[in-house]
């Protein structure tokens, strides 16, 4: 049954479990519900949701994509942060991964469709964020590195914003993705009552089927590793609907992996 509380459920924090139907390509292998909202149809829900909950825990979302781009520039020095090299950060929510971004060193841009967010990204950070979809028009030139940080799960037409990147990008220019991935320990052990299935994933992805598809976008998989987010155990609690818990529990920071992957990927 496909969900048909589309304003509800298309917001940055949503958490509604997965209800609609699964399906998997015959031809390239990719799992994905079946039927879609279509690009439109989300568009319109992102861009007017108000998302109160996401940001609430900024600072330790901050630190943890710090901690995971530098595991990226350990791996390849060539990705470092230098204020001359420019990283495009497209879906970035409350402007939590640009922020750690431009700490590190990077000159940044954004793109976050939800006005709500971006007007909040722009507001506490200072950040350059345009309040639409990606569209590499707006930049003025070709960029280092884009980024995609739990974006492309929820995108209707993924190979499409992978060939905007692959136009954009510099020569030997840099896409790094990070997304919930199907593949992993987590989803095998968890099965239905993985956390990451949720409504507003319109895409479940294994490392094989999403290098066929960074393939065909012109892209080659240089580097792929497991990657851990900190965020406080009332806010975890509160995210997952048992937020009664929370007044009796301590505000603990939680450090987790629960499937998510870091794919480092580089223009052919």
């Amino acid at each position: 049954m496909f969900c048909n509380d589309i304003k509800n459920t298309y917001t940055s924090s949503s958490s509604e479990p997965l209800r609609s139907q699964l399906a998997k390509c015959s031809s390239c292998g990719t799992v994905q519900v079946n039927p879609r909202v279509g690009q439109a149809e989300l568009l319109l829900q992102y861009s007017s949701a108000i998302d109160e909950i996401h940001s609430l825990e900024s600072e330790l979302r901050v630190k943890s994509f710090i901690r995971a781009m530098n595991k990226v520039v350990k791996f390849d020095s060539d990705i470092g942060p230098n204020s001359s090299r420019l990283l495009v950060d497209v879906g970035c929510a409350g402007g939590e991964f640009p922020e750690a971004a431009r700490r590190l060193g990077y000159s940044i841009r954004g793109f976050e469709p939800a006005k709500h967010l971006a007007t909040l990204a722009k507001r506490k950070y200072g950040l350059e964020i345009y309040d639409c979809e990606f569209n590499p028009n707006l930049l003025g030139g070709p960029v280092d590195i884009v980024t995609f940080w739990d974006v492309l799960e929820h995108i209707e037409q993924p190979l499409v914003a992978l060939e905007n990147s692959w136009r954009v990008l510099h020569p030997k220019g840099y896409l790094i993705l990070n997304l919930p991935m199907i593949d992993t320990f987590s989803e095998k052990l968890l099965r239905k009552k993985w956390p990451f299935y949720l409504e507003v994933h319109l895409y479940y992805w294994t490392i094989e089927t999403l290098s066929d598809l960074l393939k065909r976008a012109g892209f080659r998989v240089l580097k792929h590793f497991g990657y851990s987010q900190t965020l406080s155990l009332r806010y975890l609690l509160q995210r997952y609907d048992v937020d009664r818990l929370a007044p009796i529990v301590p505000n603990l920071p939680i450090r987790y992996r629960l499937g998510q992957r870091t794919i480092v990927c580089q223009k052919l």
